[in-house]
């Protein structure tokens, strides 16, 4: 799905359940300059290095560049895993994923969290990072 382009950043890994997750900001085969888009997909390795072999689908997929720069999150309280995504001059959003970490749970919808500024240099916000404190 996103081969051709090979146009990937902002990847964020991390362990569980002895697999490393690795979500990332990739333009589809199908993104033409006319209609840009951008996809957040996941692949996944036994191994910290790699290879990591994708899912074979993007998790979501959006017109422009609103679904970029994802991060998940293993909230320790509630025992839940978050994605946490954006912006492209759209809100940061957050969604809880699945227990298979490559879906959103079912019923789960995405939650507007951060909102850019129409001041200059603010209109993007991006790059969400979340730790337990």
């Amino acid at each position: 799905w996103a081969n051709q382009k090979q146009s990937f950043w902002a990847p964020d890994v991390s362990l569980h359940g002895g697999l490393y997750y690795m979500y990332f900001a990739a333009e589809p085969n199908n993104s033409t300059a006319a209609a840009p888009q951008m996809c957040v997909g996941i692949a996944t390795s036994k191994l910290p290095a790699g290879p990591f072999a994708d899912i074979g689908a993007p998790l979501m997929c959006s017109a422009g560049f609103v679904d970029i720069d994802p991060k998940s999150f293993d909230d320790p309280l509630s025992n839940k895993t978050y994605l946490y995504w954006g912006s492209g001059g759209a809100p940061l959003r957050v969604q809880q994923l699945s227990s298979n970490r490559v879906s959103f749970a079912p019923g789960s919808s995405p939650v507007e969290i951060v909102f850019p500024s129409s001041h200059d240099y603010q209109q993007l916000v991006e790059g969400s990072w979340v730790e337990y404190n």
